[in-house]
C-alpha cells in the first residue's frame, strides 16, 4: 500500500488547459458574484421585512390613534362638566341652567349623541341631538336599564371618569363615558356622555377606506364591536340585548373566525416586540395578512383593533425581492458561463498548439497545419515560432527516414542511440541496369522514377515494422529488430520483400501499358550480428548498422545478376535467414556460393514466388548448373 501511494505521488495527472482556466475563472467569478449576491439579497430581505414590520406597527398605531383622537374628546368633556359640578358651577335641580351646560357640551363633543344625568334613584334626564341636528332636552321618570343601574351602582366617589360596557337600547347600541357628580364626598348623581355604536363603526369604515383594507374592532372575548363592512355583514340585525357586541361566530367573516387558530408570521417578530400581532389566515386558497393590537381604556374589556388584506397587497414587495434574487442567480450563472467561455477562449490557442505538438511528437507532420496569427502578442510570437519549427521539421524529415525518427523518439534517443551488437535481418535492394536507363532519360524523369520506386519500397518495409536506414543511389538499406525488438524479424523482412515484388510487378504492368520504362530489381536478405547505433561526428550522427552482415547482404543482392538474371524481381536470402523463418515461402536452394570478402561459402536461397511443384522442377535444373563465385 505504501509503495502504491509513493507511485501515485510521483505520477502526473495531466488536466486539460481549458478545464484549468475555465474552472478557475468560473470558480473565482462564481465566488465573487455569489458573495455579492448573498450580501445584497440578505440585506434586501432584512430591509424588506424590516419595512413590513414597521408598516404593520404604523397601521395598528394609525388605527388606534384614529380611535383615541375621536373618542377621547368625549372623555375630556365629561371630565370638564364633572369638574364644573364638583366645584359648584352648576346645580342638578336647576333644569334650565343644567340643560344649557349639557347642550354646550353636546355641541363641543362631536362623538357624543346624548348627555344624560342620573340621580341617585337612577332617574335620567338630559339632552340629545335629533336627526335634524336640533338639541332636544328630555326627562324620564322611569328607572334606567338594569345593566345601567348595575354599572352605576359600582361607581364610588373616587371612581373618576370611566367607560361603560356596550348597552342595547331601543335606540340602538351605545357605549358611554360615565363619571360621578360628587360634593362633600357624596355622590349626588351620575353624568354620562352616550356614544352610538354607529360612530365607532363609521370610524372603522373611514380607516378601512384610507388603507384600502378591512378594519375591525373586537371586544374580549371574540366579540365584534365594529367592522368596516358592517352593512354587507348586516351587523345591526345581529345586535341584541344579549349581544350588543356580536360573537364572531355569528358574523360571516371567515378571516375573523379563523383568526384564533392562525399562527403568527415568523418574519414579523420585530412587530410582535412592539405589541403588534401579525398573522396569516388562509381562506380557501387565498391567504390574508391580519395585523392587530390591543387598545385599553374604552370599556371594562380591552379592545382588539385590527386590519386585514390579501397577502398579494404586500406580496409585491416580496415578489420584487424574489425577482431580484432570481435575477441575481441568473446573473451568477451567466457570469460563470461567461468566465468558462472566456477560459475556453484563452485556452483554445494553447489546446490547439498542444494538439499539434502531439502530432509532431508522432512525426505526423502532413496532418499538422500552421497556427493562425493572433492579436495577443505572446500567442502570436508563439504561433510564428511554432510555424518556423514545423517547417524545419518537415525539412528534417525529408532527409531522415521518418519511421526511424519515430522509433528513436519512442524508444529514447540516449538508450537506443548507444552503439551495441545485435542480431538483425538486413535487406538490400538495387535496380538492375539503372545507370544505362538514366542515361537515356531527362534528370527530372529519372528523379521521378526513383521517388516513385522508393515510395513502393518504404511503404512495404514500414508495413512490416522495418527501419529504413539509407538510400544508396538507386538502392536502399533496411533492417529489422532495431531499434524496436521484433521476434519474427526474419519473417518480416521476407514478407516485405515479397510485398515489394508484388508492388513492382503491378507497377511494371501499368508502366508497360502506359509506355513507361519497366524496372527490374534485385533484393538481398541476410540475418546476422551487426553493430547498431549512432555513428558519426558530434555535429552529424547517423543511426545505422555496420558489420559483415551488411556487406554480405549487399553481396547477395549483387548475386542476383547471375542467379536469377531473367527474373523481374530477384530475391536472394541467406541460409541464416531461411533457418529462422516460421513459414514456407517456396524458396529454391541455389547451393553454396563464395562471395567477395568471405572465405567460407554462403548457402543461398531464391524466393521465386513459384508453387511447390514448380520449385521441384527448378531445383532439378538448378542442380546441373554451376554459378561461379565473385
Amino acid at each position: 500500500m505504501k509503495t502504491w501511494l509513493l507511485r501515485a505521488r510521483r505520477r502526473v495527472w495531466p488536466v486539460p488547459m481549458f478545464v484549468v482556466l475555465a474552472g478557475s475563472f468560473g470558480v473565482l467569478t462564481g465566488i465573487a458574484v455569489a458573495a455579492v449576491l448573498y450580501v445584497s439579497v440578505k440585506t434586501n430581505f432584512e430591509n424588506t421585512f424590516s419595512l413590513l414590520n414597521d408598516k404593520s406597527v404604523i397601521l395598528v398605531e394609525a388605527m388606534q390613534d384614529g380611535l383615541t383622537s375621536r373618542l377621547n374628546p368625549a372623555k375630556k368633556a365629561v371630565a370638564r362638566v364633572k369638574q364644573l359640578y364638583d366645584q359648584g358651577g352648576m346645580e342638578l335641580d336647576d333644569n334650565g341652567r343644567l340643560n344649557d351646560f349639557l347642550s354646550g357640551a353636546l355641541v363641543a363633543a362631536a362623538a357624543v349623541d346624548a348627555w344624560i344625568v342620573y340621580d341617585t334613584d337612577f332617574i335620567q334626564r338630559g339632552v340629545f341631538q335629533d336627526e335634524g341636528g336640533v338639541i332636544v332636552p328630555f326627562k324620564e321618570e322611569r328607572e334606567s336599564l338594569k345593566k345601567v343601574r348595575e354599572m352605576l351602582a359600582e361607581i364610588t366617589p373616587d371612581t373618576g371618569v370611566v367607560w361603560s360596557p356596550f348597552v342595547y337600547t331601543e335606540f340602538g347600541v351605545y357605549t358611554a363615558v360615565v363619571a360621578p357628580l360628587v360634593r362633600a364626598g357624596t355622590i349626588d348623581g351620575y353624568l354620562a356622555a352616550a356614544i352610538h355604536i354607529g360612530f365607532v363603526s363609521a370610524l372603522a369604515e373611514d380607516i378601512g377606506e384610507s388603507y384600502g383594507a378591512t378594519t375591525f374592532i373586537l371586544e374580549w372575548p371574540q366579540k365584534l364591536v365594529a367592522h368596516s363592512d358592517q352593512e354587507r355583514l348586516g351587523l345591526e340585525k345581529l345586535r341584541s340585548k344579549a349581544h350588543p357586541s356580536i360573537p364572531v361566530a355569528l358574523v360571516e367573516d371567515e378571516v375573523l373566525r379563523l383568526l384564533p387558530y392562525s399562527e403568527m408570521g415568523r418574519a414579523f417578530a420585530a412587530a410582535d416586540e412592539k405589541g403588534v400581532d401579525v398573522r396569516t389566515v388562509t381562506v380557501g386558497d387565498e391567504p390574508f395578512i391580519v395585523i392587530s393590537g390591543t387598545l385599553d381604556g374604552f370599556g371594562p374589556n380591552p379592545w382588539t383593533t385590527g386590519i386585514y388584506f390579501p397577502r398579494s397587497q404586500i406580496g409585491s414587495e416580496v415578489e420584487r425581492l424574489i425577482i431580484s434574487a432570481i435575477a441575481g442567480v441568473i446573473a451568477l450563472v451567466l457570469s460563470v458561463l461567461l468566465a468558462v467561455w472566456l477560459g475556453r477562449r484563452i485556452a483554445e490557442p494553447i489546446t490547439r498548439t498542444s494538439n499539434r505538438f502531439q502530432r509532431i511528437a508522432a512525426l505526423d507532420l502532413e496532418s499538422v497545419t500552421e497556427l493562425p496569427r493572433s492579436k495577443i502578442r505572446e500567442i502570436d510570437n508563439g504561433a510564428q515560432s511554432f510555424n518556423a519549427m514545423l517547417k524545419g521539421l518537415r525539412a528534417f524529415t525529408a532527409y531522415v527516414p521518418r519511421t526511424l525518427a519515430r522509433k528513436l523518439l519512442r524508444a529514447g534517443l540516449e538508450d537506443v542511440g548507444r552503439s551495441r551488437e545485435a542480431e538483425l535481418t538486413v535487406l538490400f535492394t538495387d535496380i538492375a541496369g539503372f545507370t544505362r536507363l538514366s542515361e537515356t532519360l531527362p534528370a527530372a524523369e529519372t528523379a521521378h522514377i526513383l521517388n516513385r520506386h522508393f515510395r513502393f519500397l518504404v511503404s512495404c518495409i514500414e508495413a512490416e515494422d522495418g527501419t529504413v536506414d539509407k538510400y544508396l543511389g538507386d538502392g536502399l538499406l533496411a533492417f529489422w529488430n532495431a531499434p524496436d525488438e521484433k521476434a519474427d524479424h526474419a519473417d518480416a523482412a521476407v514478407r516485405a520483400a515479397i510485398a515489394i515484388r508484388a508492388a513492382m510487378q503491378a507497377d511494371n504492368a501499368r508502366a508497360a501499358a502506359e509506355n513507361r520504362p519497366v524496372i527490374r530489381m534485385r533484393i538481398g536478405i541476410h540475418t546476422g550480428a551487426v553493430i547498431v547505433g549512432n555513428v558519426g561526428a558530434l555535429d552529424r550522427m547517423n543511426y545505422t548498422i555496420v558489420g559483415d552482415t551488411v556487406n554480405l547482404c549487399q553481396r547477395l543482392q549483387d548475386l542476383g545478376k547471375q542467379a536469377a538474371p531473367d527474373e523481374e524481381v530477384a530475391i536472394l536470402m541467406s541460409d541464416e535467414t531461411r533457418s529462422r523463418l516460421s513459414a514456407d515461402h517456396f524458396a529454391l536452394g541455389l547451393g553454396e556460393h563464395f562471395v567477395k570478402g568471405r572465405n567460407a561459402g554462403v548457402k543461398v536461397w531464391n524466393l521465386t514466388g513459384k508453387s511447390s511443384a514448380s520449385l521441384k522442377v527448378s531445383q532439378t535444373r538448378q542442380a546441373a548448373r554451376s554459378l561461379p563465385a565473385e
